[in-house]
């Protein structure tokens, strides 16, 4: 994650914001779990983050690597910014040409990104869900040797991660 210089303002601003995000409706079907989708997303904190004078951009970017990735920048009116940039996944949906599976996983990403930045929730918790639950263990050492991170997934963006890639993945099948 890179930050401004001073960050003091925004997440100032953030924390009042934050305390407003209400809990979003997980009210789409995905493959085995319900969640809200990147429009319902947007529409639900973009108001509540502009009371507190904060916006929020996603753009594709390139990594060094030549890789496509999303980069999520939260910002003020002070010039305070924060940003994260998160690979895109590769996608290979059952139907659809390259430019459909592109645009797939920018939207899963910028949902996924945009949601971790909050710190809010777009779909439904594994630790609920004994079926989802299982999944998870089942795939934990896959991430954790992709991404060499500790367990860390409730509300992160490496669970994230981890779910874009399941979700791909049980297309291919």
């Amino acid at each position: 994650m890179k930050q401004s210089e001073s960050i003091t303002k925004l997440l100032e601003s953030f924390c009042k914001a934050q305390g407003e995000f209400p809990t979003l409706p997980k009210d789409k079907n995905g493959y085995n779990y319900k969640y809200t989708d990147l429009d319902t997303v947007i529409s639900t904190v973009r108001p509540i983050l502009a009371k507190y004078n904060i916006g929020f951009m996603q753009s594709l970017t390139t990594l060094e690597n030549g890789n496509p990735a999303i980069t999520t920048r939260l910002f003020n009116n002070a010039g305070e910014w924060i940003e994260d940039t998160t690979p895109l996944p590769n996608v290979s949906l059952s139907k659809g040409n390259a430019a459909q599976n592109t645009g797939a996983a920018i939207t899963y990403m910028k949902r996924y990104t945009l949601c971790a930045m909050l710190g809010i929730s777009s779909d439904e918790d594994p630790d609920g869900n004994p079926e989802l639950n299982k999944k998870h263990s089942e795939n934990w050492n896959y991430l954790n040797n992709l991404f060499n991170c500790p367990r860390c997934y409730s509300s992160s963006l490496c669970y994230s991660i981890y779910k874009v890639h399941r979700s791909h993945q049980r297309t291919l099948t």
